[in-house]
């Protein structure tokens, strides 16, 4: 079912399975061929930093999407626009928020693979998600959600 003819973004990469599946095989390359990408001690404050940024910004972005009653997996329709709380600074904090926590479980592991391979699933959540679903959201809700785009940033 195309984009046009569906109630929801017409998502192809869970984000979940894009942020975890790329980390997992990273940290597994880690296991095999160490590599660590900064001192022991850093590591593990700047790992549990980032960790605490990235729950920090999740939970209450998971709430108010809740309470707002509109879909939070890409592959949910939209009900309506979440502008407040984290939506404020960023249009998708949920994967800012997947972002912060990949880097600090990265750097909890102090794993050079995982890090390196942040990209993909970069790309991939702005290739096959995002870019998929703000022409969806821009149909939904028109001038609304365009003027919520001018607004607020795509990450930050």
């Amino acid at each position: 079912m195309s984009d046009d003819q569906s109630n929801a973004a017409g998502m192809t990469v869970p984000p979940p399975l894009a942020y975890g599946g790329v980390l997992a095989v990273g940290l597994l390359i880690g296991r095999a061929i160490p590599r660590p990408f900064l001192p022991k001690r850093i590591a593990r404050i700047f790992g549990l930093v980032l960790v605490a940024a990235g729950l920090g910004l999740g939970f209450p972005t998971f709430i108010l999407m809740r309470r707002a009653g509109t879909g939070i997996a890409p592959s949910d329709p939209s009900t309506t626009i979440v502008d407040g709380g984290p939506f404020r600074i960023s249009r998708n904090p949920i994967y800012v928020s997947f972002t912060l926590l990949y880097l600090g479980i990265t750097s909890l592991a102090n794993s050079f693979w995982a890090l390196a391979l942040l990209p993909i699933p970069l790309v991939l959540i702005r290739k096959q998600v995002v870019e998929r679903e703000e022409p969806y959201l821009e149909r939904k809700f028109g001038e609304d959600y365009l003027r919520y785009k001018d607004r607020v940033g795509r990450w930050i």
